[in-house]
């Protein structure tokens, strides 16, 4: 089986970790590791959705991104 420079194999998985409840304050949260890659991820439920939305029964889902300073090489 061929290897890549760091020893893994081409079809093997980076060592992935899953903290539950990263954080003390969210309703729910967690840390994800997955090589260099790190992830926190939080949820904190509300009750309101858009006004297209009042009275329909269906919920809403809205999401956050941001990358910390430094995460990369080059500026993202």
């Amino acid at each position: 089986m061929f290897k890549r420079h760091n020893r893994r194999a081409y079809n093997e998985l980076r060592k992935i970790e899953i903290e539950q409840s990263f954080l003390n304050h969210p309703f729910g949260s967690v840390l994800y590791k997955q090589g260099n890659t790190v992830i926190l991820a939080s949820a904190i439920p509300q009750n309101f959705v858009p006004p297209f939305l009042e009275g329909t029964g269906q919920g809403w889902i809205t999401a956050e991104y941001g990358m910390l300073p430094a995460s990369a090489q080059s500026r993202i």
